[in-house]
C-alpha cells in the first residue's frame, strides 16, 4: 500500500497516535469543534461544518471516523461520504483473510478477527476487541476495548458492546441497543434496548 493521507473525524487520541505510528498514513489533522485540544502535534481543521470546503481543495484526501457513539457514526458516514472513507486495519490487529470488512471501517490494536466474520460500514473495532468465528456486525457498530464476541453472534446496525463485555455464541444483539461494560450477554437482546450486569439484563427506564 502506497501512502494515504488522511483525516481524522473526531479527537481521539489512540486513533492519531496509531495512525502517526503506520507509515502507510499521513495525519494531516483532526476535524473536531474543540480547537483548545491537543492533537498530538496535528492541527485542528475545523468542525464538521468545515469539511465540503475543505475536501474540495483536497480530493485525494481520506476520511477515518474515529468517533465511538454508533447514531453519530452513522450521520459523520453519510455527511463525509462513503467514497470519501477508508478502511484502517492496524498493523497489530489480527485479521483472518477469511474474513471481510466493509467500507469507512476502523481495527484498532490488538484486535482479533476471526474467519467467516462479515463487518458492515463504519464499525469501530477497539483495542483488543475479539470477534470469534462467523460473527456478523451491522453498519455502525461498535466495540468496546477488550470486549468479546464468541462465535455465530450477530450485532444489528448500530449497537454498541461495551468495554471487556462478552456475548455468548449464538446470540442476537439488536439494532441500535447497548450493551454496559463488563457485561455478560446469555440471551437476544431486543432493538434499542440497553443492558448491564452478569449476567447481563435491561436497565429500568
Amino acid at each position: 500500500m502506497s501512502e494515504c493521507s488522511v483525516v481524522v473525524v473526531s479527537l481521539d487520541k489512540d486513533i492519531v497516535d496509531l495512525l502517526l505510528a503506520d507509515r502507510r498514513y499521513r495525519v494531516l489533522g483532526v476535524f473536531d469543534p474543540r480547537s483548545n485540544q491537543d492533537a498530538c502535534g496535528v492541527p485542528i481543521l475545523g468542525d464538521d461544518a468545515a469539511w465540503p470546503t475543505w475536501s474540495a481543495q483536497h480530493p485525494e484526501v481520506k476520511v477515518v471516523l474515529a468517533v465511538d457513539a454508533p447514531p453519530l457514526r452513522a450521520k459523520l458516514h453519510s455527511h463525509y461520504g462513503e467514497s470519501n472513507l477508508t478502511t484502517v486495519r492496524a498493523i497489530q490487529a489480527d485479521i483472518s483473510p477469511f474474513a471481510s470488512l466493509g467500507n469507512g471501517c476502523l481495527v484498532q490494536r490488538r484486535a482479533l478477527i476471526s474467519a467467516g466474520v462479515s463487518v458492515g460500514r463504519s464499525v469501530k473495532i477497539n483495542i483488543g476487541a475479539m470477534v470469534h468465528h462467523d460473527c456478523r456486525l451491522g453498519d455502525f457498530v461498535t466495540l468496546g476495548p477488550g470486549s468479546r464476541l464468541l462465535g455465530s453472534v450477530i450485532v444489528e446496525d448500530e449497537a454498541y458492546v461495551g468495554a471487556d463485555a462478552t456475548v455468548l455464541q449464538g446470540r442476537r444483539v439488536g439494532a441500535g441497543a447497548t450493551i454496559g461494560a463488563g457485561a455478560v450477554v446469555v440471551d437476544d437482546i431486543p432493538p434499542n434496548t440497553t443492558v448491564a450486569g452478569v449476567p447481563a439484563r435491561p436497565l429500568t427506564r
